[in-house]
């Protein structure tokens, strides 16, 4: 097995190390071109996510506040376009600590407050004792003129205006070359372009194609031994080509007509030329059903047959389905004294309006619980769950009945009262009409 490193890194040679020490060799790409040359091998993608240099550089942070008088406040503005990583909150912590240990006014403005990162609620702990002021925002208007920033945030409650010359806007700025090599790898990117989970319930290294990882060195610190040990892991655990996979095209039914190709996140249909017909590639397929779920012709099945076996049991019971990655480890205390039938799906997306209609039938009520926003490690398959539901719920009013038999709720590992909470409103009419 061959490793492919693509892309440029200041730590790219102790990265290559690293793997070629665990036994397995390496290979360099570093443009977009040279990596067409490697179309079966598994990929690390090297990236640098730059930002501004006031948080990345203590020197150049000192020397800029020192051009102003103590008492003119520096302002660090967090999530101002979109919710930024455990890393950059890290670095603005750690950068209101060492501005504050210097005597200056510091303000931290974010529009949520995270601490679940190792070691950030002791980073918030001594910045705020230190005297840093920390305000949750909902809006900031920020109006720019020759003599500075005139900062206006308001929250639940509360209004606060800040005039400052020293606004340091935290954000991160993307490795351009990333987007050509993500168009070769036929990698899924969202709206703002990243390729990789920005998501704190994902690994950062994450991207939406099994074979594919993205290692922003700089961002991992101390943490690079044990993200490259976990990819290791995952290749060496890539099945070989002919392995059986949980995937697979019915060639004779197959319509050749791509739907399968542009929807899958992870890349693995591809066109059998001879046959006219897709082909899954068993090292990209991760089973989670999207393809067979939009498959117009019904010729992509899950194996076993068919995907997960239902548990055929009526009654007045709700029914969850439950994504493997997430709401089915919370479901494993969520549902305590419910009457209600779990089964685990192996992503939101593999459920479409005819899967959860066919699940009405064995149970009076239908929950999907899938992954929270940005965090399916599918990257849409929670989306996808939605947009089957509304289409279930229109179809039900449209017969004249009960639409509020289905539901969908999002749900993390780490949620299960949200989950039990979901259950329980579904449930309340069967219980309210027993009364």
């Amino acid at each position: 097995m061959k490793i492919v490193l693509a892309g440029h890194s200041a730590c790219a040679s102790r990265v290559e190390h690293l793997i070629r020490a665990a036994g397995i060799d390496a290979a360099w790409a570093r443009t977009p071109e040279e990596l067409k040359a490697f179309p079966e091998s598994p990929v690390i993608l090297l990236t640098e996510t730059e930002t501004d240099p006031f948080l990345t550089d203590e020197i150049y942070a000192r020397r800029a506040a020192e051009r102003f008088p103590p008492q003119m406040p520096v302002v660090l503005l967090l999530d101002r376009e979109k919710e930024a990583s455990e890393w950059l909150i890290r670095l603005a912590l750690e950068r209101a600590l060492f501005l504050a240990s210097c005597k200056r006014r510091v303000a931290v403005l974010a529009r949520s407050v995270r601490t679940s990162g190792a070691g950030v609620e002791e980073l918030y702990r001594k910045a705020r004792s230190s005297g840093v002021l920390f305000l949750k925002y909902e809006t900031v208007f920020i109006r720019e003129s020759e003599s500075g920033f005139h900062i206006a945030a308001e929250g639940e409650g509360f209004t606060q205006e800040l005039d400052t010359r020293l606004l340091i806007d935290c954000a991160e700025k993307a490795d351009p070359a990333l987007s050509e090599f993500a168009k070769i790898l036929r990698l899924r990117t969202p709206a703002d372009g990243r390729i990789s989970a920005g998501c704190w319930y994902l690994y950062p290294d994450l991207t939406s194609r099994r074979d594919v990882w993205c290692l922003d060195p700089g961002r991992m610190e101390d943490r690079l031994e044990g993200a490259l040990a976990g990819i290791i892991r995952a290749v060496q655990s890539l099945p070989e080509d002919g392995e059986e996979h949980t995937a697979r095209v019915e060639a004779k039914k197959c319509a050749f007509c791509y739907t399968c190709y542009r929807a899958c996140p992870h890349a693995a249909p591809e066109p059998d030329g001879e046959g006219r017909a897709m082909r899954i590639n068993p090292v990209r397929c991760v089973g989670c059903g999207i393809c067979a779920a939009i498959c117009p012709a019904n010729a992509i099945l899950l194996s076993p047959e068919g995907g997960p076996e239902r548990k055929k049991e009526n009654g007045g019971k709700l029914l969850a389905l439950c994504c493997e990655n997430s709401a089915a480890l919370a479901a494993r205390e969520a549902f305590s004294g419910l009457d209600v039938l779990v089964e685990t799906v192996p992503c939101g997306g593999y459920l479409n309006e005819a899967r959860l209609a066919e699940a009405l039938s064995s149970c009076d009520r239908v929950l999907a619980a899938v992954c929270v926003a940005e965090a399916c490690r599918h990257f849409d398959g929670n989306r996808r769950a939605h947009l089957q539901e509304k289409r279930l719920k229109e179809l039900l009013e449209r017969m004249g009945l009960d639409s509020s038999k289905v539901g969908c709720v999002e749900v993390s590992h780490a949620m299960p009262n949200v989950l039990r909470a979901a259950a329980e409103r579904m449930l309340r009419p069967e219980k309210e009409g027993k009364s």
